[in-house]
């Protein structure tokens, strides 16, 4: 009877100390974490636990987003670049390649043909492959996947998200008017507990009727399989489809005014997008240059610092 009380006990404990895991993947800027630091600390409404993967490339960013997440006590978990080379998408990749009938153009006319293994794609969803496979698919409560440079800018609660479906993730349309659709990888949250065979969902780019499509089109072999399970996707939006619009019309579509200022301050080619009903913000080609990238984090520090709790 004893015996019985102390599994009790564990076993409540477990469960009362279950969070929701963060799981977000960092190349470089390393500025981008003190961002989300802020921003998830001011927005998520949910008790969470943060965990950094590290796919830095050189020593000096990897030492940057360390010393980073060990400034904000943010687990930090290293991916090790050998790793890369390891996982067994590079196999099917260099298949789909010699096969005449798949149109794969992006990658084989791309300066990484010969070495698919460093694709920015597949180098991304190797990181998300092992964050699920070592601290997502067991876990016990909600996971979310968020890219580096996504953002929440209004209060949410996944738990809150996630009540009536088990997956909530951004839509994925590769195409006007296509028929496939699948989700997003900035961002995805998940509850495996709610999910049959819930390892066969993956992210990584795949073949869809012959042709190759970004990364998270995996999702879509496994919602066409699971028809029964509930997903929740939200259409994304970029800014540089309304820089033309006079502000009166974008508050009519749902914009703050300091989401309507950032807009206007960033004509293209610094375009964000917005996600999840505007719920978060998406910085976008955080490798590009730096001047850019500077201009674009010191605006969307600006809004960060202006945009208030309960907005």
């Amino acid at each position: 009877m004893n015996k019985f009380f102390i599994f009790l006990f564990l076993f409540l404990s477990i469960q009362l100390s279950a969070k929701i895991r963060l799981l977000t993947f960092h190349f470089n800027r390393p500025e981008l974490i003190d961002l989300q630091y802020r921003a998830f600390k001011k927005f998520m409404l949910d008790e969470y636990e943060w965990i950094v993967f590290n796919d830095a490339d050189n020593e000096e960013d990897e030492e940057l987003i360390r010393k980073r997440c060990e400034k904000y006590g943010i687990r930090c978990v290293r991916y090790e670049q050998q790793w890369h080379f390891l996982d067994p998408i590079n196999a099917q990749v260099k298949d789909w390649m010699e096969n005449p009938n798949y149109d794969v153009k992006e990658i084989a006319s791309s300066s990484f043909a010969n070495n698919v293994a460093q694709h920015p794609t597949l180098r991304h969803g190797h990181v998300v492959q092992y964050a699920l496979n070592h601290f997502g698919y067991n876990h016990d409560d909600i996971i979310a996947i968020v890219d580096c440079d996504l953002f929440p800018i209004r209060s949410i609660s996944l738990y809150q998200l996630l009540t009536d479906c088990p997956i909530v993730g951004i839509q994925k349309f590769e195409k006007p008017h296509s028929s496939i659709d699948y989700l997003a990888l900035p961002f995805i949250a998940l509850d495996c507990r709610r999910l049959p065979d819930h390892q066969d969902l993956k992210f990584h780019l795949d073949i869809i009727d012959n042709e190759l499509f970004d990364g998270g089109a995996h999702s879509y072999y496994y919602l066409k399989n699971h028809p029964e399970v509930k997903v929740a996707k939200f259409p994304q939006t970029n800014q540089r489809h309304f820089s033309e619009l006079p502000l009166d019309e974008l508050y009519h579509l749902g914009f703050r005014k300091e989401e309507a200022a950032l807009i206007k301050e960033l004509p293209w080619p610094f375009s964000v997008e917005f996600h999840m009903d505007n719920h978060f913000i998406h910085f976008g080609s955080c490798s590009s240059n730096i001047h850019i990238f500077k201009k674009k984090l010191k605006c969307v520090n600006n809004l960060l610092n202006t945009l208030g709790k309960d907005d």
